[in-house]
């Protein structure tokens, strides 16, 4: 009952202050930078995500006096809200004043270090150093893959409601009794987060996130990822947030291999914007798609919870690089002219 309540309070706060915010940032020009790969009719406020990540770090807060919520299920979890406010206010810096890249990888990589207590270590499978070297790999990973994906309208929006509705899967499919409630309330507060945002947020967006949503939400998603890992069977890695990741990690390797840039070069290559930058296609043609692969993950998801069946695995897989290989495919000006 206190994730229902909470949920809809979280969503009213973020619709109504985002609204607000739209305004002082309009008034204030407070507008995302200019770049000259993706061109925009109109300036666009930027740094909506402090008004959602702020209510989530507070709602939490509040749930933790509260004693309602059995918060033993994880380890130190006044941690979480603590970690939330450094990236918060490190991101909103970083959308305001701008940080250079190296000092945010030195941030992030310590955050995720203070944070190893959060999660529950138990990957029987792998050296316990390994595993623990792995899993501060892959939470930076999660953290720069939302902070990446987040120049679409929309884009981040719509992978992290789905995201949230793939933990859910598992919690009630594979947990009967429900007894994950602090996984349960982080998830729902995230997706009425989401929620609230991205009315503001889908095309034609009228304000973006920035670093200070993308940052936090890409923390979270993380920690959700590595607790389900140790509650669950390991291979659903490969469905969870899996079309961002598989974008980003390509766009990486050619990056750094082929292209020999550093991996964080703003090079606006990832797949999904070559529509928007290549062919001037509308958001819409991009988010669409993306909608799309995330309810077949999804349902890939639930038949792999179902019946453990491997195949189903290398079926996601196939999908997400499918359509990377449909943003990158080259349209004649006549199918162009359609889609337009």
């Amino acid at each position: 009952m206190l994730n229902i309540v909470f949920s809809i309070i979280n969503f009213f706060i973020v619709l109504l202050l985002t609204k607000y915010f739209i305004y002082f940032s309009n008034k204030n020009n407070f507008f995302e930078a200019k770049n000259k790969f993706i061109k925009k009719r109109t300036k666009i406020p930027t740094a909506g995500g402090i008004i959602f990540i702020s209510s989530f770090i507070i709602l939490y807060l509040a749930a933790l006096l509260l004693g309602q919520l059995n918060f033993d299920e994880i380890n130190r979890p006044y941690l979480l809200p603590v970690i939330l406010a450094i990236l918060l206010a490190t991101s909103f810096l970083d959308d305001r004043f701008g940080i250079s890249s190296g000092l945010r990888f030195i941030i992030q990589s310590t955050v995720v270090f203070i944070s190893l207590p959060l999660v529950a270590y138990n990957f029987e499978f792998l050296p316990y150093k390994l595993g623990l070297l792995i899993i501060v790999y892959f939470w930076l990973l999660t953290i720069n893959t939302s902070n990446f994906i987040d120049g679409l309208d929309g884009m981040l929006s719509i992978n992290v409601i789905f995201f949230c509705l793939q933990i859910f899967s598992i919690i009630f499919l594979q947990d009967k009794e429900n007894t994950n409630q602090v996984l349960i309330f982080v998830t729902s507060l995230m997706l009425s987060s989401v929620l609230g945002f991205i009315i503001y947020n889908y095309p034609i967006a009228k304000l973006y996130m920035g670093d200070s949503g993308s940052i936090p939400l890409g923390y979270i998603i993380g920690f959700l990822i590595i607790q389900n890992l140790n509650l669950n069977d390991p291979c659903i890695i490969f469905f969870l947030f899996s079309y961002p990741i598989t974008d980003v990690l390509t766009t990486i390797f050619i990056k750094t291999v082929i292209k020999k840039k550093l991996p964080w070069a703003r090079l606006f290559d990832y797949f999904f914007l070559q529509p928007i930058i290549k062919y001037k296609k509308k958001h819409t043609y991009v988010t669409s798609k993306i909608i799309f692969i995330n309810f077949v993950s999804l349902i890939l998801l639930i038949l792999y919870i179902k019946y453990q069946y491997k195949y189903l695995i290398l079926i996601n897989i196939a999908v997400n690089f499918s359509l990377l290989f449909l943003f990158n495919k080259k349209l004649s000006p006549k199918r162009i002219s359609k889609i337009n």
